[in-house]
């Protein structure tokens, strides 16, 4: 490093990383890994499509049952790449990644944080699907409806009709409820300036709304995102919905509904 031999340094913490997962060496795999990426951030400006090869190839040789490492490994990618300026396509890449490994270990609630940061809406819907099983049957639409509302919070009106229809439209055992119908008519109100049928939905639907007490507050955060609504809790407030957001986003790793 002191002499900036870089290339030489980036390919040896490569192949000793490889070669460590590949004898099943996790602890000695990920520490080598991390040092790579320590290198990354003196010898790179940004991230760019190399990085992510080396990235994903270090992933790729995470052995089965070795969770762990594994994602500590991509957590500190993210980092990474949020720090070099990565583009959205390779940040969506790693999130990716994470979420596959959270689901190999049926953490479903923390798959979900990093699949509303991709488009892989298949796999996101496949999970919610498999997910929805720990519940009982009158809890499914519960299941559903969460992750819809939270892509809404995010603002991402096309991926949250990408999930509806994966999960609730083409379906061989489609799921009937109020609360469904209430995110029915929410899709379609929000694809036009209709704040006023917004709120009316929101005051019918409210006994389905009060199934989830969170739901609200994504309501809420809906509100202010598409409509520019100030909060009606003027006690929360923004930093409210912040904190709202990082729970769901980026928050701690617990496999909670």
């Amino acid at each position: 490093m002191h002499q900036k031999k870089y290339d030489d340094i980036q390919t040896l913490l490569l192949s000793g990383a490889c070669l460590m997962l590949d004898h099943k060496e996790m602890n000695a795999g990920t520490e080598l890994a991390t040092l790579l990426l320590e290198v990354y951030k003196v010898s790179s400006p940004k991230m760019n499509a190399t990085i992510l090869d080396c990235m994903k190839k270090i992933y790729s040789k995470y052995p089965e049952g070795a969770p762990a490492g594994k994602i500590t490994f991509l957590k500190n990618c993210v980092k990474f790449a949020s720090e070099k300026s990565a583009s959205v396509e390779h940040l969506e890449e790693i999130h990716y990644l994470l979420a596959k490994s959270f689901v190999e270990e049926k953490e479903y609630g923390s798959a979900q944080k990093y699949f509303l940061k991709t488009s892989k809406n298949d796999e996101f819907a496949n999970m919610i699907k498999e997910w929805s099983k720990q519940g009982g049957e009158a809890e499914r639409d519960l299941f559903i409806a969460r992750p819809i509302l939270q892509t809404l919070c995010c603002g991402n009106l096309k991926q949250a009709n990408a999930l509806y229809d994966r999960l609730v439209v083409n379906t061989s055992s489609p799921v009937s409820s109020p609360l469904m119908n209430y995110i029915k008519f929410l899709l379609l109100t929000l694809e036009r300036d209709a704040l006023p049928l917004f709120e009316i939905l929101r005051k019918k639907y409210t006994p389905s709304l009060n199934r989830d007490p969170a739901f609200h507050q994504y309501v809420e955060i809906i509100a202010q995102v598409f409509y520019k609504v100030k909060p009606q809790n003027p006690m929360g407030g923004f930093g409210m919905f912040g904190d709202i957001l990082k729970s769901f986003m980026g928050g701690g790793e617990t496999n909670s509904k």
